[in-house]
């Protein structure tokens, strides 16, 4: 394209303006009719020539954003700072989770090469053969997407290699269910800080010195007594936007199905048996006949603490042992009741006396978190 014919389109789109759109719409007081109207010739001298092109895959990135619309407030000094902010926090989240899961298949994978060199290694000392085949897991290196030297970047498998990528991000599985590998690693003894944990390495019989990963949220197939399931997402963690986000859960003891026990989640640690929830026990108080909600079945709830014992009772329950998630909220009556209407619940943080002669009860209106 010549400049000569630049102007000549910059004339047309003018006349378009001029002739055609103004009549019919008015004036139009937009960027896009602006540019029409004024820079078409400028666009041309300054940006090149016009191309044949689909801008289909262009146009098809908006819907990629359209998400994040709907997170602001619609204002318009702060809205594309909040637009912006959201899609590109989101994606910087999508590709570190991505860079975590390919170092902890990494890991995976040098964890089993070390354990195959250990045991080749002992039987040339013995003077026996090698035999072939001898990695543990049955057959998990191949779930982890091929031999234990193959190295994968966040982008796949290392060039070379020959292994897919579709297989290397599926992952270990454990009893059916992705075990979540983007884990924190944290010592005990800071476990120990959080609210109420203070005898977590008792329970998890481990010292202080000792590391362990936890997962802030877990999916599982919440169960009822009807029969049917539901998926759900179980969440443990102290900062979600600022706040906590400990979910109550219904379980049976280990070895006692038809019992059933209430909990608050403290944390998802992960164990030798798989993932495990700590949970802080709630237990039933003794029935009052005056209470409206427990003449017609409701149960309400304290903090379970054993005797002669510092704190509320922390028990460590497989993950297959939990039933589902349940709400439970505070008894704001009886608390009006005992105090005064100003009165807040009593947080983690509030002493063990206030802590423990709160009272809870189940939210049977809970809508399920699917």
């Amino acid at each position: 394209m010549t400049m000569s014919e630049g102007v000549s389109l910059g004339a047309q789109a003018t006349k378009f303006v001029n002739d055609y759109i103004t009549p019919i719409l008015g004036q139009v007081n937009s960027t896009k009719v602006h540019k029409l109207l004024c820079h078409i010739t400028d666009a041309i001298r300054w940006h090149g020539n016009l191309q044949n092109a689909n801008t289909a895959s262009n146009e098809s990135g908006h819907k990629d954003d359209k998400p994040f619309y709907y997170r602001t407030n619609k204002a318009m000094a702060t809205f594309t700072r909040q637009l912006v902010r959201h899609a590109h926090g989101s994606r910087e989240i999508t590709k570190m989770n991505k860079e975590a899961d390919v170092q902890c298949i990494n890991e995976y994978r040098q964890n089993l090469a070390d354990v195959e060199a250990s045991r080749v290694a002992a039987a040339r000392a013995g003077g026996g053969a090698v035999s072939p085949g001898g990695w543990p897991h049955g057959g998990a290196l191949a779930a982890a997407g091929g031999g234990a030297s193959t190295p994968l970047t966040s982008n796949g498998p290392a060039v070379g290699t020959g292994t897919s990528a579709s297989a290397s991000a599926q992952g270990v599985q454990d009893g059916g269910m992705a075990i979540p590998y983007h884990r924190e690693n944290v010592l005990v003894a800071d476990l120990a800080l959080r609210p109420e944990l203070g005898n977590v390495a008792a329970v998890l019989k481990l010292s202080g010195s000792h590391r362990v990963r936890l997962t802030q949220t877990v999916d599982l197939s919440a169960r009822f007594e009807c029969g049917a399931q539901m998926p759900q997402r179980l969440r443990a963690t102290m900062n979600d936007r600022g706040a906590p986000w400990l979910d109550h859960v219904v379980f049976h003891p280990p070895g006692k199905p038809d019992e059933r026990r209430l909990g608050h989640v403290r944390a998802i640690v992960r164990r030798q048996d798989g993932d495990h929830a700590l949970l802080c026990l709630l237990r039933p108080t003794d029935k009052d006949i005056e209470c409206p909600l427990q003449s017609r079945g409701c149960v309400h709830l304290q903090w379970h603490m054993a005797p002669g014992a510092t704190d509320v009772t922390l028990v460590s329950v497989p993950l297959r042992d939990i039933l589902r998630i349940v709400h439970v909220v505070p008894d704001l009556a009886e608390l009006t009741g005992r105090m005064d209407v100003d009165t807040a619940p009593a947080d983690f943080h509030a002493p063990l006396g206030e802590r423990m002669a709160m009272r809870f009860f189940p939210n049977a209106f809970f809508v399920m978190d699917a």
